[in-house]
């Protein structure tokens, strides 16, 4: 019975097969497998100005902000897909939610 933690006797002879072929690819430059040579690095520039990563700006949710709310309703899906077609027809950058919101807000001030 083997110990589970033995190493295989092949594993010392892979390691050294393996170390022998990159230091050859390492000794042509020409070879297909070894890297292109980097390009000098430049000299820094007295007057360069120093890039600072841009802050982006937070796109939150509608599912992150506290005033909104998931519901569900039961609507006949001919309605749905009528009215979700018409309001992206009317309005392609609102949501849908931006149409049930508006006349649920008109209902009730007339109401």
């Amino acid at each position: 019975m083997r110990g589970a933690m033995s190493k295989k006797p092949d594993d010392a002879s892979r390691v050294a097969g393996l170390a022998s072929i990159l230091k050859a690819t390492n000794a042509k430059p020409d070879s297909p497998l070894s890297p292109a040579p980097l390009p000098p690095a430049a000299a820094p520039e007295s007057n360069a100005v120093e890039l600072t990563p841009r802050k982006r700006k937070e796109k939150v949710g509608k599912y992150r902000d506290p005033d909104f709310k998931i519901t569900s309703t039961y609507l006949r899906k001919t309605t749905m897909k009528r009215a979700r077609r018409k309001w992206e027809d009317l309005q392609p950058e609102k949501d849908f939610s931006d149409l049930l919101q508006m006349l649920l807000e008109q209902w009730l001030e007339a109401n």
